[in-house]
């Protein structure tokens, strides 16, 4: 996790308390972002690799088809992330774009496979310490936001964390750091909590 440009361990910052330096009493919000952050983001991966694999097994032209789609809409995140004005509609259009897909069938892709399919993994998987960090922080009076350029809401439920964020902005439009000046400029995700 990253606070004031600085990479720290959430196992050794779960001891916020009001002895800490100077410049830790003068944060009044974290802003984190969710995949990768917290929860270890490869072993989810790995894990719906092999659902994918083991769902597809009776039909592998469709299970194929899948994994094509999910790389492509993955790829027009990357190109999209330089882009002023973007949203998920376009990233979808990108991605079918390039492989060919049905808008109809790549939205159920979607759906399916990069929103629902994860939510018991991301708990499971979720990073040591992230609870009690969030929780020392709100003792602690800070307000916590997320920001991540995937729908995030379902996943902070599964993850049992929901409550602790005041604020929370998840869609490809709000994406690291084109979308977070986007997002603060319109207000969309104001730090006026």
């Amino acid at each position: 996790m990253s606070i004031g440009g600085q990479f720290i361990d959430l196992a050794g910052v779960v001891s916020l308390s009001m002895d800490s330096p100077a410049e830790c009493r003068s944060i009044k919000a974290l802003i984190f972002d969710l995949d990768g952050t917290l929860y270890h983001a490869g072993p989810v991966r790995r894990a719906m690799g092999l659902r994918l694999l083991s769902n597809f097994a009776s039909d592998p032209h469709l299970g194929w088809e899948t994994v094509r789609f999910i790389r492509a809409y993955r790829r027009a995140q990357e190109h999209l992330r330089s882009c002023a004005s973007l949203t998920a509609a376009e990233q979808l259009t990108v991605a079918c774009h390039q492989v060919g897909a049905d808008p109809s069938w790549a939205a159920g892709v979607v759906a399916a496979w990069m929103e629902q399919q994860p939510l018991d993994l991301v708990r499971q998987h979720m990073r040591p310490g992230v609870v009690e960090f969030l929780e020392a922080a709100r003792r602690r009076g800070l307000r916590l936001g997320l920001f991540s350029d995937y729908p995030v809401e379902a996943k902070l439920v599964a993850m049992g964390v929901r409550h602790f964020f005041s604020a929370v902005s998840g869609s490809i439009a709000s994406m690291w750091p084109t979308g977070w000046s986007a997002a603060r400029g319109s207000g969309r995700f104001s730090m006026n909590w």
